[in-house]
């Protein structure tokens, strides 16, 4: 797989490296932690599902 949006991956590993670190100084609850970190992962498993699914339509779409 290769990637083709640096930025993205920027902001999401920036939100993830900030959370942890906001979370570990005790400066948000363990609860906005667990919510940023679940918004990330959840964005980054929805792209790529996406991203497989726009590819499986184009090859089908090849083969006709």
């Amino acid at each position: 797989m290769r990637i083709a949006d640096w930025t993205k991956l920027t902001v999401v590993i920036g939100v993830i490296i900030s959370a942890t670190f906001l979370g570990a100084e005790k400066m948000i609850e363990g609860q906005a932690v667990v919510a940023l970190l679940s918004a990330a992962l959840g964005y980054v498993f929805g792209n790529g599902h996406g991203v497989i699914s726009a590819q499986q339509h184009a090859s089908k779409e090849s083969q006709k």
